[in-house]
């Protein structure tokens, strides 16, 4: 992970997690631009799923090297066709930032 590059706050929570999505389970708002209210991991068991942010931050989760997803910043993922990941979500209090 790069230096400039976010990272889940210390102190964070560990909170709800989707299923494993692949290409076509997917729900549809994950491949158009939308705004995850919370951090997030994008974490992928198989394959690879690029990340594509509103600031022009593009990485690509692949098994051992998950994406942070910083809260209300656009984003969506484009998974490749093998693809399976998930997304963990985080709780984090006012005051522990």
């Amino acid at each position: 992970m790069g230096s400039n590059e976010p990272r889940i706050p210390s102190g964070a929570v560990t909170g709800r997690k989707t299923p494993v999505f692949n290409a076509r389970t997917m729900p549809p708002a994950l491949g158009r631009d939308h705004i995850a209210t919370v951090w997030a991991e994008l974490t992928v068991v198989r394959g690879s799923v690029q990340f594509l942010e509103e600031t022009g931050r593009s990485q690509t989760a692949t098994p051992g090297n998950p994406v942070t997803i910083t809260p209300n910043l656009k984003h969506h993922v484009v998974p490749n066709p093998n693809a399976e990941f998930y997304i963990q979500f985080y709780e984090v209090s006012d005051h522990w930032e």
